[in-house]
Order: structure tokens, then C-alpha cells, then sequence
């Protein structure tokens, strides 16, 4: 016995659904692998940035220093125009250089034009100071990574071992630990979250349907051979259909059954019938006459 063809495809959409919730399940670790590693990802590519970024203010620094313009008797007026002609080149990037502790040639290309006065935040101005210790005792460039409330401060330096000046870059990035996208995370997580939930519902439904359609295609081969046999209540999705089977299983046991007797009656009657025909043949015989004749006038 074969169901429609709608039944017939419950099976593919089960597997539908599976491969579904496989998709969900693998978007949601990647979303939030991402999330995880957002952090580490920008912090790893803003300090090569950064480090790129030193090591060409180093280079011009030198470059210009072997020029035959009054160096040292405009250190900052030179060295800023040296950062900003080399910072251009890196957005959101301000740095310059330190002659010994103090900075000088402090430029911000990004957002400020050639010349500006810029001030350093305390706050950067020592995570500077304490990068180019390290600088000065590793001989490498040095970085530091600082939340400074919502905003994320990351910094490289390079200190020259075999002089005063050193060069220094520095990177704000504003609201990167903002509630908004802490929200909007959570959001996302929420919605994949009500996603598992209702396909797993709907792959429940649908496991429940498809075992309820084997056992009534089951039940239904049974009944071919035996009539006592009833179909299990257990599934609430298929009760009007199973309680459906079982009535029609009953009525035709029912049938069957006062068929059976029908017969029997019929039978019965066939023989008694019989048995009053060959009694009347027996009383219409010549011989049998005589006999209750001459019983009743003996000579």
C-alpha cells in the first residue's frame, strides 16, 4: 500500500529541515568564532600597521637629517612636515617622533592639516613613554594596547639605540568595545537562537508524522490478516486518523461477523428444510399407507 505523494515526501523534507538546522547551527559558531576573534584580528592588523608605520618615519627621519637645512634649530617645524608627508599614507594614523622623552613633529594627516598643534592625551603620551623603554632595552620595535573607556589605544614605537630621536605611531579606534554592537551580537544570537527552536520543533513534528504514517501503513498490512488487530494510539498528530482505522476495523469485524451468522442460519434452515421434505416423501409412499390402515381396521 502506498501513501500520496505528499506523504511520500515527508521523508525529503525531514532531511531538508536537517540540513537546515547542520546550516544554522555552523552559521552561529562561525558568527560567533568571529565575534570571539574580532578583537584579536584588529589588534593584529593595527599593530602592523603601526610597525610599517614607524619604521618609514624612521627612514625619512634619517633621510632628512643628512640634508643642509638647520635641523636641530627647527626639530619639530622639519620632523612634522617629515610625519605628515609619511602618514598620509595611513589612515587614522597620527605619530611622530621622540627627542629623548619629549614629542616632537606631532602630525595627524587623517585629520588635521599640514602644521596643526596637536596635543598628546597623558593618557597616550605614557603608553608611549613606556613603549620606547622597551624599545630601548629590546632594540625592536615595542607595542601597547590600552582600552581607554570605550575607545581601543594601540601604539608601536621605535627607539634609535645609537641616538635621541625615535619614532612613534599611534591608533584610536572609537567605541570598539560600544554597547550598540555588544546589543546587536546578543540580537543575533537571539534570532539564531528562536531559529534552532523552530526548526527543531518542525523536525520533531516531522519525525513524529513520518513514524505515525510507518505504523498506520503497518497497522493497515496487519489488518489485511487480522481482524482483531487495533492500531496503538501514539501519535496526537495522527489520533483522528488512527481512532479513524480502528472504527473502520471494527465496523468491518461487525460485518463479518453477522455475515458469519447469517450464514449459519442459512445453513440450518437449508437443513431443516431438508429433513421435512424427506419426511413428507416418507409419508406419501403406497406402502406406508397400508400399513397405518390396516392399523386402524385390523382384521
Amino acid at each position: 500500500m502506498r501513501f500520496p505523494r505528499i506523504i511520500a515526501a515527508q521523508r525529503l523534507q525531514t532531511w531538508l529541515l536537517v540540513t537546515a538546522l547542520v546550516a544554522v547551527l555552523l552559521t552561529g559558531l562561525l558568527a560567533a568564532d568571529l565575534a570571539r576573534n574580532l578583537r584579536s584580528v584588529v589588534i593584529s592588523e593595527t599593530n602592523k600597521t603601526l610597525t610599517n608605520a614607524v619604521g618609514e618615519l624612521m627612514q625619512s627621519a634619517r633621510a632628512s637629517g643628512n640634508r643642509k637645512t638647520p635641523f636641530l634649530e627647527n626639530l619639530d617645524g622639519e620632523l612634522r612636515r617629515v610625519s605628515y608627508d609619511v602618514l598620509r599614507s595611513y589612515p587614522d594614523i597620527e605619530g611622530g617622533f621622540l627627542w629623548n622623552d619629549e614629542v616632537v613633529g606631532h602630525s595627524f594627516p587623517t585629520y588635521t592639516e599640514p602644521g596643526s598643534a596637536l596635543r598628546q592625551p597623558p593618557l597616550e603620551h605614557q603608553e608611549v613613554l613606556s613603549a620606547l623603554t622597551e624599545s630601548r632595552r629590546s632594540g625592536r620595535v615595542a607595542s601597547r594596547v590600552v582600552q581607554d573607556g570605550k575607545d581601543l589605544v594601540l601604539v608601536a614605537v621605535s627607539a634609535n639605540p645609537a641616538g635621541e630621536l625615535s619614532a612613534w605611531s599611534l591608533r584610536r579606534i572609537i567605541n570598539f568595545s560600544d554597547s550598540s554592537e555588544l546589543n546587536k551580537r546578543l540580537l543575533l544570537v537571539a534570532v539564531m537562537g528562536i531559529s534552532l527552536v523552530a526548526i527543531g520543533a518542525v523536525l520533531r513534528l516531522s519525525f513524529n508524522l513520518q513514524r505515525g504514517f510507518e505504523m498506520i501503513q503497518a497497522g493497515l498490512e496487519r489488518l489485511r490478516t487480522d481482524v482483531h488487530y487495533r492500531l496503538p494510539d501514539q501519535n496526537h498528530e495522527l489520533r483522528t486518523i488512527v481512532q479513524a482505522v480502528n472504527t473502520m476495523a471494527d465496523s468491518r469485524q461487525k460485518l463479518e461477523t453477522d455475515l458469519r451468522r447469517e450464514d449459519r442460519l442459512r445453513v440450518m434452515g437449508r437443513v431443516v428444510a431438508a429433513g421435512v421434505g424427506e419426511c413428507n416423501d416418507e409419508s406419501d409412499r403406497p406402502g406406508t399407507r397400508r400399513r397405518h390402515h390396516s392399523r386402524l381396521h385390523p382384521i
